[in-house]
């Protein structure tokens, strides 16, 4: 893995200046229960919107984190960035899903006053703040530049792991055999069928060929061990397949993960990370559309080089 970037580190300071300086403040409530690429989506994404709105972004704390939420939240994976606010046991009501309340408004407004005297911040997950920009300027910080190179820009901001983090992602990564030159494939499997149907195997296949139809090596990262292999096997000789899952992970589901002790779901979410570095730094990466995990990975990548199957 690479070292520390001077420009980013200048980078990271100036932005946690400029994000500190502005008036009114939207509080971030990661550990949610929800996915690792569902929480990293919504920080990038609220990260836009914030400096487009000039909003502080902070992160609300209180009560028991849950899902990839550990301890202290997005602190538990990468070193802070953000200021904090704490909502103590008000934190379980900043979700988006308060938003409207259906029919009911004044519950909304209710917890959102709640949250308010309890953090001194303006707005939270259920307030929507805006569109995204299709282009995001912000002098202070040099940048103007498009939304994809926006979303890759401000993955780099947060994304400077903790000291065990690192070490941990180096050496998982450092037991994957896989040479400098590679496309990456992710099979999501699981619980993603509750949303809508698996993307059938033999479409990665036909996409993998179409794209690389001399054959190339191919890395392939799932929540289910037994896709990685089959697609392996589905793929001509010219393809030498690494698989790089769990040997016996049987597909994510949330509520599972969600029940697990802190230390194994830490352990997971860092496995996970490695998986991530592993599928960002292919010379092309393969997905599945509709997938948190191809959307996080396409941020990463500022768009380029990002096949979606479907």
């Amino acid at each position: 893995m690479k070292g520390p970037d001077p420009e980013l580190i200048r980078l990271r300071s100036d932005y946690r200046r400029l994000n500190e300086s502005f008036e009114r403040s939207f509080a971030f409530r990661f550990g949610r229960g929800v996915g690792f690429s569902a929480e990293m989506l919504g920080v990038v994404k609220c990260m836009m919107s914030c400096l487009k709105g000039r909003t502080r972004l902070c992160m609300s704390q209180g009560g028991r984190p849950a899902g990839v939420g550990i301890v202290n939240g997005i602190t538990d994976y990468f070193e802070p960035v953000f200021p904090v606010v704490d909502a103590g046991r008000w934190n379980a009501l900043n979700i988006a899903t308060i938003r409207g309340s259906g029919r009911l408004p004044f519950v909304r407004r209710g917890v959102s006053r709640l949250l308010r005297a309890a953090t001194g911040a303006d707005h939270f997950m259920m307030d929507d703040l805006g569109a995204l920009p299709a282009r995001l300027v912000v002098p202070e910080l040099g940048i103007d530049v498009d939304y994809w190179e926006a979303c890759a820009l401000l993955v780099r901001l947060v994304w400077d792991y903790r000291p065990e983090v690192k070490e941990e992602v180096a050496r998982v990564l450092s037991g994957c055999d896989v040479p400098d030159s590679y496309v990456s494939v992710h099979v999501r499997r699981g619980d993603k069928s509750v949303e809508s149907p698996y993307v059938p195997l033999d479409r990665y296949a036909t996409a993998i060929e179409s794209a690389r139809p001399e054959g190339c090596a191919i890395a392939v990262a799932s929540d289910d061990a037994r896709a990685a292999s089959e697609l392996a096997r589905l793929l001509p000789s010219r393809f030498p397949v690494v698989v790089c899952s769990v040997a016996n992970s049987r597909g994510y589901v949330q509520g599972e993960f969600n029940r697990l002790p802190a230390a194994d779901r830490f352990r997971q979410v860092n496995r996970f990370l490695a998986e991530l570095e592993l599928l960002r730094g292919g010379d092309l990466f393969v997905g599945s559309a509709g997938s948190n995990v191809t959307y996080l990975i396409e941020m990463m990548r500022a768009g380029r080089g990002v096949l979606q199957v479907c």
